[in-house]
């Protein structure tokens, strides 16, 4: 693991964009939403995840960061269709975000 994000073309087979030092810590997992424009959301140790725009491959591909979580990362899932992002902390506790705000929309605190 790296604080690297690097997108491909699958199709032709070459890189197409490197981010580098997308976080302060090691990327621990990422996800794509294709909706909603086409939004990757990747999390780290950082106790934030990043929220990016592979779209605009020239340009700053961040677009924000969901700030909420009191422990260092683990996961970050989507919900297929919606414009929504999970993430879950060290302690478990899970955020339901927006993408396409930046907000969160739920958190549930498991024990």
């Amino acid at each position: 693991m790296d604080r690297n994000i690097v997108m491909y073309d699958v199709t032709q087979g070459h890189v197409i964009r490197v981010i580098k030092m997308a976080h302060d810590n090691a990327i621990k997992s990422m996800t794509y939403i294709k909706d909603y424009g086409g939004y990757l959301v990747s999390v780290s140790y950082d106790m934030y995840a990043k929220v990016w725009q592979p779209a605009n491959i020239y340009g700053e591909a961040l677009l924000g960061k969901l700030k909420g979580h009191n422990h260092p990362l683990v996961s970050v899932g989507n919900l297929p269709g919606k414009p929504f992002v999970i993430t879950v902390d060290q302690q478990n506790t899970i955020f339901i975000w927006d993408v396409r705000s930046l907000t969160p929309v739920q958190t549930i605190t498991l024990k």
